[in-house]
């Protein structure tokens, strides 16, 4: 019985012996972290484009989320997502005609031509109640925000009644009048023929009322809506011609004028000789070229005064010259200039 109990006491022993001298195994090194590579805004947004295209909208949102990550303010990025997110109705207004889908449409070129943005062809389908632009069917009906380009305008009770108050106004030559309710009231597209000439007739005459006032670019303003409204009138289009000529010339007194402010008379002058030839009635030239052209006159015929005096009859002669050229009748500059060629001449002679 003790040779048994001595037996498993070394067996024991032996175990733990063993156990103890067994190794840890190695510990495994952990697996390398693969880097997902971003891609670039612009390619996550032909990527949500393509989505869209296919009436995916949780992609291309993910997708355009993605991107502006990268760039928040990404215009196109924000409006594909307005596109998914907004209310169509809220986003293109309710009103709307209907449009029957003919052979060769798609929902991108018809966004481009009632929209004026191909790239809002979700929206534009989603007013129609479509998911996916792409199973676009010969025949089909959708509905197009705004009005009927193609349609003859209506002339409505309310653009009769614009009509006859505008017709009143220009009549009493209250044109900033007309021109307001008209702007304000009358949509582009609901403009009748009636109201366009109205709209004219009220443009060219409120241009000539503020020209009248020297207030040229706000008249050549108006010059310019009248030219949108028909925009081959000879007329509109001289009249335009005109005001920038004047324009022009005002700019050039108003350069004048900081040349005289540094003492650079001669370009002052230069500037309002220009000035005059192209607006020959604006006044402030016309009283700024007398007084800066007889300025000049006086002194250089003070100069050359004492030029004279000091037997410098070239510098004289020279600078009585210059007083002709600027008033060619101006006796006292041709009669010294005369005396001072003949002195010149006489010295001459003696070899002085």
């Amino acid at each position: 019985m003790f040779d048994r109990i001595k037996w498993l006491l070394i067996f024991a022993s032996g175990l733990l012996l063993l156990s103890s001298c067994q190794t840890k195994p190695p510990e495994q090194e952990p697996e390398p972290v693969v880097e997902r590579r971003l891609q670039a805004p612009s390619q996550l947004i032909n990527n949500a484009i393509e989505y869209l295209g296919k009436g995916q909208a949780e992609e291309a949102s993910q997708a355009l989320h993605d991107a502006l990550k990268q760039q928040p303010e990404n215009p196109m990025a924000l409006d594909l997502l307005r596109q998914i997110e907004a209310d169509p109705q809220l986003y293109l207004g309710p009103e709307h005609f209907l449009y029957t889908v003919k052979r060769g449409d798609s929902m991108s070129s018809l966004a481009k031509r009632y929209l004026k943005n191909s790239l809002r062809f979700y929206i534009l389908a989603r007013y129609s109640g479509l998911s996916d632009p792409s199973r676009l069917k010969l025949g089909q009906v959708l509905k197009i925000p705004g009005v009927d380009p193609d349609a003859e305008p209506i002339r409505s009770v309310r653009s009769l009644e614009l009509e006859e108050v505008s017709s009143l106004l220009l009549k009493k030559k209250q044109y900033s009048k007309v021109i307001n309710l008209l702007e304000i009231e009358v949509d582009e597209l609901r403009k009748t023929p009636e109201i366009r000439n109205i709209l004219l007739e009220s443009y060219k005459a409120q241009a000539l009322v503020i020209e009248e006032k020297g207030e040229l670019e706000l008249a050549k303003g108006y010059w310019q809506k009248s030219e949108k409204l028909a925009p081959k009138d000879k007329q509109i289009l001289k009249q335009i011609a005109d005001l920038n000529t004047k324009i022009q010339a005002i700019d050039l007194f108003e350069s004048a004028q900081k040349e005289l402010q540094v003492g650079n008379d001669e370009e002052a002058l230069s500037m309002l000789t220009r000035s005059l030839k192209l607006f020959p009635e604006y006044e402030p030239t016309v009283s700024a070229h007398k007084i800066v052209k007889q300025a000049l006159i006086d002194r250089y015929h003070k100069d050359a005064l004492l030029h004279f005096r000091n037997q410098e009859l070239a510098a004289a002669i020279a600078s009585w010259d210059r007083v002709l050229e600027l008033d060619p009748g101006h006796q006292t500059a041709m009669g010294y200039r005369a005396r001072s060629l003949e002195m010149k001449a006489r010295l001459s002679e003696l070899g002085l």
